[in-house]
């Protein structure tokens, strides 16, 4: 649901595009392959890991913060394409204004 008086809107300028990654995952899908569920525009900043650990006590490492409307797709495990590069999404909060999602830059396994 898009709420029509969002004022944090405004800083939505940058294009998301949210993907299942396909086939198993992991070391089975090592280039971040994906099934595009949908586009959406999105504020996206730097983020330290150490600040995850400490306000959402999460242990994964993590790259960027991304303020969004909400979206059926933003899941944990599901795939966000920026800019060309790509980033698993690990942790999702939904709020009443939209949604602040964490994301970890994928990696080639070698």
């Amino acid at each position: 649901m898009t709420l029509t008086n969002n004022p944090f809107e405004a800083f939505y300028t940058t294009p998301v595009e949210i993907g299942q990654a396909t086939g198993a995952g992991g070391y089975s899908n090592p280039d971040g392959a994906y099934t595009k569920l949908g586009e959406l525009t999105a504020d996206v900043q730097p983020y330290s890991g150490g600040l995850a650990a400490e306000e959402y006590g999460l242990t994964e490492q993590v790259e960027k913060r991304m303020y969004c409307d909400n979206s059926e797709h933003l899941k944990q495990g599901n795939i966000a394409a920026i800019s060309g590069d790509k980033y698993d999404i690990v942790y999702t909060e939904a709020w009443e204004a939209g949604a602040m999602v964490l994301l970890r830059k994928r990696r080639k396994q070698m």
